[in-house]
């Protein structure tokens, strides 16, 4: 690296007046409020999913009752996808699901 005015260049061969580009890409600008946003409605859908995801899994551990009975949880010995991988299952894994 170049030392320019006792300061050292970003790279060399720079002058003093020369800056650095930086941001997500080359020539690329975004816009710190867009940016805030996008960050914004990405994290709300991944706590979402996660919610949803988060829920079926107690609901089936726990049988609260949304779409599993209680007698039907894991924690009672129950397996509440019993019905659907023995009776509702047609195609060509149809088997498969009701072994």
């Amino acid at each position: 690296m170049a030392l320019i005015s006792g300061r050292r260049a970003p790279h060399a061969g720079a002058t003093a007046n020369q800056t650095v580009p930086t941001g997500p890409a080359a020539g690329q600008v975004v816009a710190p409020a867009q940016a805030r946003t996008f960050g914004y409605v990405t994290a709300a859908l991944r706590i979402g999913l996660g919610w949803i995801f988060l829920w079926a899994f107690l609901d089936k551990l726990f049988g609260l009752g949304h779409e599993t009975e209680s007698k039907a949880a894991w924690i009672n010995g129950g397996s509440p996808t019993n019905g659907f991988l023995s009776h509702a299952t047609t195609g060509p894994f149809a088997d498969l699901y009701q072994n």
